[in-house]
C-alpha cells in the first residue's frame, strides 16, 4: 500500500516577456560605419581646432613699426575753457547726519529729532538691544534692571511734512 497522494496540477508558469526582434546584418554594419565616421569627424574637427588656436606659451612682441600704425599720430591740444565754467565753488555745508546719544541714570530714556531732522536708526545701549518707537520722530529705551541706561539715535537733516 503506498500513500500516494495525486499529484495537483501543475501551476501555470509565467511567459516569458517578448523578445524584440534582432538587428539585421545590414543594420548592424551601417550603424557601425556611422559610428566610426562620428568618431573620425570627431577627431578631425579637435585636430584643425587645435592647429588653429594660439599657442598660450609665448606672447608675441610687436614692432616698433606695429605699434606706431596702432596708435597714429597725437592730435591737437584743444583750447582752455572759460575761466569759472563750472561756477565757483560753495562754502563747505555741514553733515547731514547727526548722532545723539542721551544718558539716563535710571528710569526710560528718550531720544527726539529737531524740527528739520528724521530719525534714521537707533538703539539701547549697553547691548545693543532694540529701541522702541513711539512716535516717528522720537526713539525710547526702557530701563530692564540696575545700570546704566543709553539711547543712541542718528538723525538725518530732511524736511518734516
Amino acid at each position: 500500500m503506498t500513500d500516494e497522494q495525486p499529484n495537483p496540477a501543475p501551476a501555470e508558469l509565467p511567459q516569458p516577456a517578448a523578445v524584440p526582434p534582432r538587428w539585421s546584418p545590414t543594420e548592424v554594419w551601417t550603424l557601425g560605419v556611422f559610428s566610426v565616421l562620428g568618431l573620425l569627424g570627431f577627431a578631425a574637427t579637435f585636430a584643425l581646432l587645435m592647429m588653429r588656436a594660439p599657442s598660450s606659451d609665448v606672447a608675441r612682441q610687436m614692432s616698433p613699426a606695429e605699434l606706431a600704425r596702432l596708435k597714429g599720430a597725437p592730435g591737437e591740444r584743444g583750447p582752455a575753457g572759460p575761466p569759472g565754467a563750472a561756477g565757483p565753488r560753495g562754502p563747505a555745508g555741514e553733515s547731514g547726519v547727526r548722532v545723539v546719544r542721551v544718558d539716563c541714570a535710571a528710569g526710560n530714556c528718550t531720544a527726539e529729532c529737531a524740527d528739520d531732522e528724521i530719525l534714521l536708526s537707533a538703539y539701547c545701549s549697553p547691548g545693543r538691544t532694540a529701541a522702541t518707537f513711539p512716535a516717528e520722530h522720537s526713539a525710547a529705551c526702557r530701563a530692564t534692571g540696575r545700570g546704566r541706561l543709553e539711547v543712541v539715535a542718528a538723525f538725518v537733516k530732511a524736511a518734516r511734512r
